[in-house]
This record gives structure tokens, C-alpha cells and sequence, in this order.
């Protein structure tokens, strides 16, 4: 959900594909440390792009968006298959250039693993 002083609130969805490689891995059966160190990048879709208009940036629905995904994150690992991820992200379409239409943001958020260890 996305909205500005001037506009009214909206509703966007991105969905794809990402790939993980972590430099510290915090949920292996041997793993001593609660730390993780990872990278992630992908490709996703979605319904919006961005438009600026004197020097404002807004959001736009726009069907068929297609961005590059980045992410480098650090997570904590606080109970058994649970932890807190905190990431920079960055996307940039594939149309257009990274000046104008690029994004970069901090995330936070909890993660849980299926998995049994």
C-alpha cells in the first residue's frame, strides 16, 4: 500500500523469483552463532512504476513492470526456526534507468523456517 499527502491510498503487488546466498548461515544443525550474513537477488513483476512530477515522486499503477532485485541483509536468529531480518533493498526496473525509476529502501521484519533442527 502506497500513498502521499496528495494522493488517495493505493494498492500495489510485486511477486518472482529470488535467489539466497548466505556468507554466515544461521540455521544450520551445527551452527553455533544466532548471526546470519546474506545476499539475495531476483527478478519480480509487478503492478506500478513511478512518475515525478516537479520533482515529487508518486506511484503509478502500470500492469506488466518487470524490476531486477537486490538485497543485502544481516538476520538474528531468536528462537529455534525464527529470526529478525534486517535488510537494505534495491530494485530498478528493467525499462528504465536507475536515476529516475530506481528504488532503494530498509526493511525489518520477522522470518520463521519450516525446517527441523
Amino acid at each position: 500500500r502506497a500513498d502521499n499527502f496528495e494522493i488517495p491510498v493505493q494498492t500495489f503487488y510485486t511477486a518472482g523469483v529470488w535467489g539466497r546466498y548466505y556468507f554466515i548461515q544461521a540455521f544450520t544443525e551445527k551452527a553455533r552463532k544466532r548471526w546470519g550474513l546474506y545476499a539475495e537477488t531476483g527478478f519480480q513483476t509487478g503492478n506500478y512504476s513511478y512518475d515525478y512530477n516537479a520533482g515529487v515522486r508518486y506511484f503509478k499503477k502500470r500492469s506488466d513492470q518487470f524490476y531486477y532485485q537486490g538485497r543485502f541483509g544481516v538476520e538474528y536468529r531468536i528462537w529455534k526456526n525464527l529470526s529478525v531480518e534486517t535488510a537494505v533493498q534495491l530494485m530498478k526496473p528493467t525499462n528504465g534507468n536507475w536515476d529516475l525509476h530506481g528504488t532503494g529502501y530498509f526493511s525489518a521484519g520477522l522470518s520463521w523456517r519450516p525446517q527441523r533442527y
